[in-house]
C-alpha cells in the first residue's frame, strides 16, 4: 500500500502535525465561519481489488483496509492527531458521545485482519478497546454509534452472505456496559448498516437492504413456485433508511421447538426441529419508512443517513442503487417526508433514467460526495470527491447551496466526519412479551398506484425465508401461511416470530380464489421486500405490490 506524502512528512516529525491543515489549505478559499471541533479520518485511496470502492460506504466499503488514522479539527482550525498512528494500520466511523467527551470508532490494530471497537477521550486520553465477546477472528465491527450509554454496531459476517451476491451480510448488534454484545433482532435478510440516533426523539435510525431475489409466480401445473435471480420490472434493490424504536424484552420463553416452515419451495429437504431457549432479546420495533418511499427506486435510495437539526433527513446515495459490488457515482441528498424524492445537494448528478445522456450515473470520471455530518447551525459537511479520483476532502455546504473547503490532504481521503458537540441520547424501552407471534395488518392490498383489479375471494400467501443466510450462507423460500382477503381488501393474521438471528424475514403474494398469482401494471402482486415483527407487536401498511408502504 502506498504511503501518502504527508504520512511520511508526519511520520518523520520534521514538522508538527499542525502542518496537517497548511498541506490541504485552500489559500484563496474564504474564511469559514466558527466551527465546533469535528473529529473525521484520513484514509488512503483503494486500489487493486478494491478499486472503485469509497472507504466506509456499502457492504463492501465497510470492511476494506487501506490505512489511515483518527484526527481531529479543533475550533481554532489547528488539526491533530487524536490517536497516535502507530496504535492503528486502518480507522474508521468516528461517533461523538451524547455528553461530547468521548468518541467510539473502528479500527484494526497492527496484526489483526479484522475491524474491532475502540473509544478515546476528545483530548486524546483514554484509549480502550470495547470487549468484543460477540466476535471471532472472522467478524468485522463496524458503523458504531452510541445509543441509550451502550453501543449499536454494524457486525459484517464475513462468513455469512447476502441474498444480492453473496457478499458479507451485515446486521446490527448492541454492546452492553458488561461488554457483552447481543443482535438486535427483526432485520432484513440482506443487510443494515450506518446506524444514528434521530435527536428530535431519540429514534434509531439506519439504512436497510430493501431487496428480494425471490419471484413467485405460477406453474404450469397451477402451484405457486419461486424463482430467484430473476429480474422483476422493479426489482427493489436499494438501501432504505428506517427509523426504528430499539425494544429490550424481558420475556423469558420455556425450551420450545423451533416452528420450521413445512414445504420448501425450492425442493429443499425440511429442516429438522431443535428445542430452543428465547430469553432476553433486543428487537427492531415500530419500524417505519424515514425518507424516500417513491418510484423510481433511485430516488428513494440513501446510505449513511443523517438528521440535520431541523428533522430533514440527508444520506449518500450511489448510482449502483444495491451499493454492491462498487458504488460507482455517489451524490449526498436532501429528503422531504416521506413519500418524497431525494433532492440532490452535492456530488454527482444521478439520472433515475439510465438512458439519460446528460446524467453521470454511468460516468466513471464523474465526482463524488458521501458521509454527511450536520452543524447545528445548519450547515452540512461531506466528503467530497471534485476531481472524481477518489480523493475525498472535507467540505462545508451552506443552506443556499454554497460549497467551501475545508481540509483536503493530498493523496488521501477525509471521511466520516463527526461533530463534537452535547447531543440528545438514544432511547430503549423495555416490555415483558410471552407471545410468539405479531399482528400482521395490511389495510388494503388493493390500493395503490398500479395495483390489480380487486376482485372477491382473494388470498394472501406468506412466505418465510429460512434458513438464515447470515449462518448458514445459503437461504430458501417457504410457504408458511395463507389467509383470505376482506372484503374492503384488508388482512389481518397472526403471523409466527422466530428465534432466528433476523427474526423471521417474510413476504407475501396475493393470488385468487384458485390460487392464481393476481398481476399489476408491474408484474405479480407481491410485496418485493420483506416484512417481519416482533412479539406483540402490530405491522400495518397498505397495498400489496409496487405502491406498497409501511405505515405508521
Amino acid at each position: 500500500m502506498r504511503t501518502p506524502a504527508w504520512l511520511k512528512i508526519v511520520r518523520s516529525a520534521a514538522v508538527p502535525l499542525l502542518a496537517l491543515c497548511l498541506l490541504g489549505a485552500d489559500q484563496a478559499a474564504p474564511k469559514l465561519p466558527m466551527l465546533p471541533p469535528i473529529v473525521f479520518v484520513s484514509r488512503g485511496i483503494p486500489t487493486g481489488a478494491d478499486a472503485g470502492q469509497i472507504p466506509g460506504l456499502g457492504p463492501h466499503g465497510s470492511t476494506i483496509i487501506v490505512g489511515g488514522r483518527l484526527l481531529i479539527r479543533e475550533s481554532s482550525g489547528a488539526v491533530r492527531e487524536l490517536v497516535p498512528h502507530e496504535k492503528f494500520t486502518d480507522v474508521q466511523d468516528p461517533d461523538v458521545s451524547p455528553d461530547a467527551k468521548r468518541v467510539v470508532f473502528s479500527a484494526v490494530a497492527p496484526g489483526e485482519k479484522h475491524w474491532g471497537l475502540w473509544s478515546v477521550g476528545v483530548d486524546g486520553k483514554g484509549l480502550q478497546k470495547l470487549a468484543n465477546t460477540w466476535a471471532d477472528s472472522s467478524l468485522d465491527a463496524v458503523d458504531p454509534c452510541w445509543y441509550a450509554g451502550m453501543i449499536v454496531f454494524v457486525d459484517a459476517y464475513v462468513s455469512g452472505r447476502n441474498l444480492y451476491d453473496i457478499g458479507p451480510r451485515s446486521q446490527l448488534w448492541i454492546l452492553q456496559p458488561d461488554g457483552v454484545a447481543l443482535p438486535i433482532r427483526a432485520q432484513s435478510p440482506v443487510g443494515s448498516l450506518d446506524p444514528t440516533i434521530d435527536p428530535r426523539n431519540g429514534r434509531l435510525i439506519y439504512s436497510r437492504w430493501w431487496y428480494n431475489p425471490w419471484r413467485i409466480e405460477q406453474s404450469a401445473a397451477g402451484s405457486l413456485t419461486a424463482h430467484i435471480g430473476e429480474h422483476a420490472p422493479d426489482d427493489v434493490n436499494l438501501w432504505q433508511p428506517v427509523s426504528a424504536r430499539i425494544r429490550f424484552n424481558r420475556a423469558a420463553y420455556p425450551d420450545a421447538v423451533q416452528e420450521y416452515p413445512p414445504v420448501s419451495l425450492s425442493g429443499a429437504p425440511r429442516p429438522r426441529p431443535t428445542p430452543h431457549s428465547i430469553g432476553d432479546q433486543y428487537y427492531l420495533d415500530d419500524l417505519k419508512l424515514a425518507a424516500g418511499g417513491v418510484t423510481p427506486r433511485g430516488a428513494s435510495t440513501a446510505l449513511q443517513p443523517c438528521v440535520l437539526a431541523d428533522g430533514t433527513i440527508v444520506g449518500t446515495a450511489p448510482s449502483n442503487t444495491g451499493c454492491a459490488p462498487t458504488p460507482v457515482s455517489t451524490n449526498v441528498r436532501r429528503f422531504a417526508p416521506p413519500p418524497s424524492p431525494g433532492m440532490r445537494i452535492a456530488g454527482a448528478a444521478i439520472s433515475d433514467d439510465s438512458a439519460d445522456s446528460y446524467s453521470e450515473a454511468g460516468n466513471l470520471s464523474a465526482p463524488s460526495a458521501c458521509a454527511p455530518a450536520a452543524l447545528p447551525d445548519g450547515r452540512i459537511i461531506v466528503s467530497l470527491d471534485r476531481g472524481a479520483r477518489g480523493d475525498f476532502g472535507l467540505y462545508v455546504i451552506t443552506p443556499n447551496g454554497d460549497t467551501q473547503r475545508l481540509l483536503d490532504l493530498e493523496g488521501t481521503s477525509e471521511l466520516d466526519a463527526a461533530i463534537v458537540r452535547p447531543h440528545r441520547d438514544g432511547e430503549i424501552f423495555t416490555t415483558s412479551d410471552d407471545r410468539t407471534s405479531f399482528r400482521f395488518h395490511d389495510s388494503d392490498v388493493f390500493a395503490g398506484p398500479g395495483g390489480p383489479a380487486r376482485v372477491a375471494g382473494a388470498r394472501v400467501h406468506f412466505y418465510a425465508v429460512w434458513p438464515p443466510a447470515a449462518v448458514y450462507g445459503i437461504a430458501t423460500a417457504f410457504h408458511i401461511a395463507e389467509t383470505p382477503v376482506a372484503a374492503d381488501g384488508s388482512v389481518d393474521r397472526e403471523l409466527p416470530v422466530s428465534n432466528s438471528l433476523n427474526t423471521r424475514a417474510m413476504f407475501e403474494t396475493l393470488t385468487d380464489s384458485l390460487g392464481r398469482v393476481l398481476m399489476t401494471a408491474h408484474g405479480p402482486a407481491q410485496v418485493r421486500g420483506f416484512n417481519s415483527g416482533t412479539p406483540g407487536s402490530t405491522v400495518t401498511c397498505r397495498g400489496c405490490h409496487l405502491g406498497h408502504s409501511t405505515l405508521k
